[in-house]
């Protein structure tokens, strides 16, 4: 009788569970577990650059859309790859975020990547994905000027110490230059960021570099000017999948600049797709560490979503950034990653080959 009693009771108890749910069985203060706490907000970019901008909006407002409106401190760790790795090996208590310039897909590819980029938390996307080639005091009005041409070079400056190693922009402009038959001349420099290539080109050993929505957007005040006098010019506009470029506070004729796909052929198109836009289709996302539990994660995305969605807060990432405050959701931004991540795989092998004999053409053999 005893033990039917137990068994009773166990099977009251199980009901009991059942009907009240596990919301009820854990109940997360979040007010109360951030308030007074500091959040460090990562990044792989260096001080200065479109990235670090927004970043440090984000570090000073951010804050009044959480439970506990908690304080952010940004902490710039270049080289990206070295900054993911310490986000990835972080506690998920949330005390720990990191903000991307492109896709994690692009570092995941070195050899000192520790990480998976879809098994980081998403919390989403943060702004437009307007990708430019611009070159800086050449006399080409557009890329197409420079196609055949012996002169003067395009010279560029990136992370470049093996080929599997080199930075995605080195190897998109060394296939560029390949394909298109370009002028052009490549360097190994060991550190990079929008503060560097700027620095670069004023030293005159930099005239041509890729940028993605935070250098484009930033520009103007970045270098006020420049683009303006035309001393620096779009020459080719490389937004992801066909999409186009948006004009910036001093450009505005972006129908008169090539989109990439128009000069490239069927064969050419399908490379370019998955091996350099898959790694880089995003702009400026928002991680956790993969092992953050999914309450603190919850409270990431809602802070970030209503952020998104204040008119006040938004307006003041386009002031500071110049950049259109779009947004997309963790959901999409997530999936974006995993579909990114299975047409990279695609190409791996395809990759690694070519990715060799434009490091031979380019670096070795010069």
């Amino acid at each position: 009788m005893r033990n039917n009693k137990g068994i009773v009771w166990g099977f009251l108890l199980t009901m009991l569970l059942a009907v009240v749910g596990p919301q009820t069985a854990f109940s997360f203060d979040a007010e109360a577990y951030f308030k007074g706490k500091t959040i460090r907000f990562v990044t792989g970019s260096r001080p200065g650059g479109g990235t670090d901008i927004l970043l440090r909006y984000l570090a000073g407002n951010w804050g009044k859309f959480f439970p506990g409106n908690p304080r952010f401190v940004v902490t710039n760790f270049p080289p990206h790859v070295h900054g993911l790795n310490f986000v990835w090996r972080s506690r998920g208590n949330g005390l720990t975020v990191f903000m991307h310039s492109t896709s994690i897909l692009r570092e995941q590819r070195l050899s000192q990547a520790e990480f998976k980029t879809s098994q980081f938390k998403f919390v989403g996307d943060i702004g437009d994905r307007t990708t430019v080639v611009t070159g800086f005091d050449l006399p080409y009005q557009d890329i197409r000027d420079a196609m055949g041409k012996q002169g003067p070079p395009l010279k560029y400056l990136d992370q470049i110490p093996s080929p599997e190693d080199m930075n995605t922009q080195a190897f998109e402009l060394m296939l560029l230059s390949y394909w298109l038959d370009l002028p052009a001349k490549f360097g190994v420099i060991a550190e990079r960021g929008t503060s560097v290539t700027l620095l670069e080109m004023e030293r005159g050993n930099m005239n041509v570099m890729v940028g993605g929505a935070g250098r484009w957007f930033g520009m103007p005040k970045l270098r006020p000017g420049w683009i303006a006098e035309g001393r620096m010019k779009p020459l080719l506009d490389v937004t992801y999948f066909g999409a186009r470029m948006k004009p910036n506070a001093e450009f505005s004729d972006v129908d008169k600049v090539p989109q990439v796909y128009s000069l490239l052929n069927d064969e050419q198109k399908e490379i370019w797709t998955g091996m350099i836009e898959a790694p880089q289709a995003m702009n400026k996302p928002v991680v956790l560490p993969p092992k953050t539990p999914a309450h603190i994660v919850n409270v990431f995305r809602k802070a970030l979503n209503e952020a998104m969605a204040d008119d006040k807060f938004r307006a003041g990432i386009e002031k500071v950034t110049g950049m259109p405050a779009l947004f997309v959701k963790a959901d999409k931004a997530h999936k974006e990653a995993l579909d990114s991540e299975r047409l990279a795989t695609r190409y791996q092998e395809k990759e690694k080959k070519l990715r060799r004999k434009m490091y031979n053409k380019y670096i070795r053999d010069k």
